[in-house]
């Protein structure tokens, strides 16, 4: 699972070192054996439903250089990735925070205390990146993969878990960059391949009837926020009449006074451009409310893990942001991974679409909101749909001419195709009837 940045962060005094890439086959071929013995320790690692007309697509495109961006919207995604490099045949190289290596699963724990897990995670082919940062280890050992060309790459464009199965977060332009640079550095030898850029669409669906599970779900927090309990009424009745209770508590706590006549989702903007503002104050970041929220969580993110992980020069913003303490940084990463649990929260989004997955995006945002855990539901499956490759070899001379437009217009492409896509799976959805 993604882990929250609150769980690692303790100040600049803990220095992160980078761990490159040492994919071993043996390693690689031996836990894809292991996959059904693991898909039991861990309820997370659930089946995975590949359309065949997708996987002969990427057969296609074998012996070629590929990076594939999945949307990431719970964080164990790259496990369905390791599961279609076992289908192909292959071994990927995986990007992935450098708290991935810090923090597995339960199951896997007692790795981590014998000092294996991130050696294990190398061998697989994963590496590290700290995000918000020029992660100079990253990013170099990134373009030298993909001028190699040896493996396929995974990249998440989004940067973050959403927590929304139906919903992106911005995609970062910077990932379009890196392939930029090794058509760059191919071309100087009289080398210009095919690279190529697959979006790779990721959804998660329920395989039995939940409706026990949410009725479980919505009766915990109702009993801990003290609401009279109401199972007479509908299911999403029940579901906003607790988003507004939370929401009270919030706006409570921060000091949020919503005018008389204010809608639930006027509200809710209210409070998080509050909370988003504050944080900025304190990080000395300026803000922008023309910019959408979720973008600017992830720049305060950034500016947060560049006090943590990098070194400052001596002007006044470094000076700001250097003279926070452990303490305080922690409780800023604490407030701005609040703000990803309910940043996509709105009112209407589980009615327009009535289903057990929009629910347990909901309620599962708001169980982390009240519990500091989300419970599980029961068995799921993922099913995948692999959008048309983006061929960036072919956009080179645009890159030339204006890069950052180029970047943009990679990424556009990329968002649109999994978008489509995950319209497409959400078919799949398990309707929700009272």
């Amino acid at each position: 699972m993604s882990v929250p940045r609150t769980e690692y962060s303790t100040g600049p005094s803990k220095p992160f070192k980078f761990r490159p890439p040492k994919t071993s086959r043996a390693w690689v071929r031996t836990v894809q054996q292991l996959l059904p013995l693991f898909e039991l320790l861990d309820s997370t690692m659930v089946p995975v439903d590949f359309d065949a007309a997708d996987v002969e697509r990427l057969r296609a495109l074998k012996g070629q250089r590929v990076v594939l961006t999945p949307n990431h919207p719970e964080g164990v995604e790259p496990y369905v990735l390791f599961r279609l490099a076992g289908i192909l045949g292959d071994e990927f190289n995986y990007v992935a925070a450098k708290e991935a290596f810090e923090k597995p699963a339960p199951a896997f724990r007692w790795l981590s205390w014998l000092g294996l897990y991130a050696p294990i995670m190398q061998k697989l082919g994963v590496y590290s990146v700290v995000r918000g940062t020029a992660d100079r280890d990253c990013f170099r050992t990134t373009r030298e993969l993909l001028v190699k060309g040896e493996r396929w790459l995974v990249l998440f464009p989004e940067g973050e878990v959403c927590w929304h199965s139906e919903l992106l977060m911005p995609l970062q332009p910077g990932v379009a960059q890196f392939g930029f640079w090794a058509l760059e550095d191919l071309s100087k030898s009289g080398k210009t391949p095919p690279l190529y850029f697959v979006p790779v669409a990721i959804r998660f669906l329920f395989a039995a009837d939940v409706r026990p599970a949410i009725d479980r779900s919505l009766g915990r927090l109702e009993h801990k926020l003290r609401l009279e309990p109401s199972p007479s009424l509908p299911r999403y009745d029940r579901l906003r009449r607790i988003g507004e209770a939370v929401l009270a508590k919030n706006e409570a706590r921060y000091g949020v006074k919503p005018a008389p006549e204010a809608t639930l989702n006027q509200r809710i903007q209210e409070a998080k451009e509050l909370i988003v503002s504050r944080i900025a104050a304190a990080v000395g970041v300026p803000q922008d409310r023309n910019v959408p929220v979720l973008e600017r969580v992830r720049e305060l993110f950034n500016a947060l893990d560049r006090v943590v992980h990098e070194n400052y020069g001596e002007g006044a913003y470094e000076h700001q942001v250097r003279s926070l303490t452990p303490q305080e940084t922690q409780t800023l990463y604490s407030e701005l991974y609040r703000m990803l649990h309910i940043i996509a929260f709105q009112d209407g989004y589980v009615k327009q679409t009535l289903s057990a997955e929009r629910f347990y995006d909901v309620l599962g945002q708001l169980e982390w909101e009240v519990f500091r855990r989300r419970s599980y539901w029961g068995p799921r499956r993922v099913k995948v749909k692999v959008g048309e490759p983006i061929n960036l070899t072919e956009k080179l001379g645009a890159y030339r001419q204006n890069k950052r437009v180029a970047r943009e217009e990679v990424m556009r492409e990329i968002e649109q195709s999994l978008r489509v896509r995950l319209v497409e799976l959400s078919a799949a959805s398990r309707s929700i009837q009272d």
